[in-house]
């Protein structure tokens, strides 16, 4: 009987004790939902051209595949230095594709309309409706069909992430 009653409340004290940490987590992230928000037209738009030739003019990168998932369209993933961009290519000879994702974790690159890795939180809760007291480690802009995340280290932007809608 004692044996089950220091069960429960282990169980109880651990339930809280992660329900909290939860809680506390969540609340150091905000989504935001602007109706105007797309990978490819708005203010957070993601500059970057869907082609190879493009892409080249960014400079050196590497390039990996992965073979199809679903359909005949593959994936490439182009890596720079500080950026990862990946492509859906429906035909694998065609030099055009469309990005499904973007991940920018170095200052030099300003692909995304002003707002860039090293950048001052504050600086970005000045173009969202944020309270600039506000305590938020991860912010996630949303519109129908994309996303955008910034992540918040220390008072600075370190990572922003694109996930776009590739149909």
């Amino acid at each position: 009987m004692i044996n089950r009653l220091i069960a429960v409340i282990l169980f109880s004290i651990i339930s809280v004790s992660s329900a909290y940490a939860v809680e506390k987590d969540n609340a150091r992230k905000k989504s935001i939902y602007l109706e105007t928000f797309s990978c490819d037209r708005g203010v957070f738009a993601l500059q970057v051209g869907p082609s190879i030739d493009w892409l080249k003019t960014l400079g050196a990168f590497t390039v990996r595949t992965e073979p199809p998932r679903a359909g005949n369209a593959e994936a490439r993933i182009f890596k720079f230095d500080g950026l990862t961009i990946k492509m859906l290519f429906s035909d694998k000879d065609s030099g055009v594709g469309l990005i499904t994702k973007a991940t920018i974790s170095k200052p030099r690159w300003d692909l995304t309309g002003g707002l860039r890795v090293g950048m001052p939180i504050k600086d970005l809760f000045l173009k969202l409706p944020i309270d600039a007291s506000s305590q938020v480690m991860n912010i996630k802009v949303c519109g129908d069909t994309d996303c955008v995340t910034f992540l918040n280290q220390n008072g600075i932007v370190s990572e922003i992430e694109y996930s776009c809608y590739a149909g």
